[in-house]
């Protein structure tokens, strides 16, 4: 549980300043299409991550723990 609350914590003060940036970066009339880029990319990217759970939980099995791990550390 505290890993996972310091994951969420570090991606908490790192995602703000960067899409800020990314904000500021673009035109005025083009924020509309930045912020749904923005969108888009967090949902690939938790579509990705669900879909590489579900993979190894499907494959591993009994050791999913392990394999998964080892996974995140690569």
């Amino acid at each position: 549980m505290w890993r996972m609350a310091l994951s969420g914590f570090g991606f908490g003060l790192f995602s703000p300043p960067n899409i800020r940036q990314i904000v500021a970066a673009a035109p005025k009339h083009r924020a509309g299409i930045v912020s749904g880029m923005i969108g888009s990319n967090r949902l690939i990217g938790q579509s990705i991550g669900a879909a590489l759970a579900a993979l190894v939980l499907n494959v591993a099995g009994g050791g999913a723990n392990s394999l998964a791990m080892a996974l995140a550390a690569a």
